[in-house]
């Protein structure tokens, strides 16, 4: 069963940031990190939302997929899981390398 999405302004906010930071290497390379973020999204947390391990920065209820953007560069997807409601919330797309002490949902 596959779950539906739901985003959070932060998380569009976030995204918003991630197009404007792959941009700025070239459209191409946007274009296609776009398409791999829409399979994470779509395909993997949304048909096995607990696959992936609880957020390392904030604990429960919150998990997180590792997304990888070229060969150095990584981001978190984090999102919690409302199972009635057979529901996936994306919080935040956060960087990697940012300083965990100022993650904030």
């Amino acid at each position: 069963m596959a779950y539906r999405i739901r985003r959070s302004p932060i998380f569009l906010r976030d995204v918003e940031d991630f197009g404007r930071y792959c941009a700025d290497y070239c459209l191409e390379f946007a274009d296609e990190q776009f398409e791999r973020l829409t399979f994470a999204i779509e395909t993997l947390i949304a048909e096995a939302p607990l696959t992936w391990a609880y957020f390392v920065h904030s604990g429960e209820p919150y998990r997180a997929y590792l997304f990888r953007v070229g060969q150095r560069t990584r981001f978190w997807i984090v999102y919690s899981i409302d199972e009635e409601a057979g529901a996936v919330s994306l919080l935040r797309l956060w960087g990697a390398a940012r300083d965990p002490r100022r993650f904030a949902i």
